[in-house]
């Protein structure tokens, strides 16, 4: 009886360790730093990003690090996700078709792959379709101007206007 729980154990070590061969994926011993690494505050910082994944070595290894981030539902995996890469300054700055002369993240294909596979990574979000997470990052993007105290900035000056 121990023999053979032993010997299923040897084989599913040995199925782990060809499967971390496949993957080809390095460790990542400290989470905290994701967002000084991937943080992004100008546009033409996302567009230098975006051609930098290009090099399919560093497109591995930046997805699988944002689907560390986790999430419980695909809108909050699309927020942790986009809350890394994307700084409040740069989210006020950009739009999904780039309307108002704004930055496009429609046009950043390479960025919208590393998106979907990261949050698809996630078993919560593995079977989200591109039209579900377009929606939650335009929602995510929307809403840029709600979050870091602006609706509560906008609502402290529509106060003051009526108590004068």
């Amino acid at each position: 009886m121990f023999e053979r729980v032993l010997e299923d154990l040897q084989i599913l070590k040995s199925d782990v360790k060809n499967l971390l061969k496949l993957a080809n994926l390095e460790k990542i011993t400290n989470i905290e730093n994701i967002g000084e690494q991937l943080s992004f505050s100008t546009y033409d910082e996302l567009i230098n990003f975006n051609e930098k994944l290009v090099d399919v070595k560093y497109f591995s290894k930046t997805q699988y690090t944002l689907s560390l981030l986790g999430g419980r539902d695909l809108n909050d995996t699309t927020k942790r996700i986009l809350s890394i890469i994307i700084n409040h300054q740069l989210a006020l700055k950009i739009n999904w078709i780039g309307a108002n002369e704004k930055g496009s993240i429609r046009k950043l294909v390479n960025l919208l792959k590393l998106i979907y596979g990261a949050i698809r990574k996630n078993a919560v979000c593995c079977n989200a379709t591109n039209t579900e997470i377009n929606m939650a990052i335009k929602t995510w993007v929307k809403n840029a101007p709600d979050r870091a105290g602006g609706r509560s900035g906008r609502r402290k000056l529509n106060l003051k206007g009526y108590c004068a």
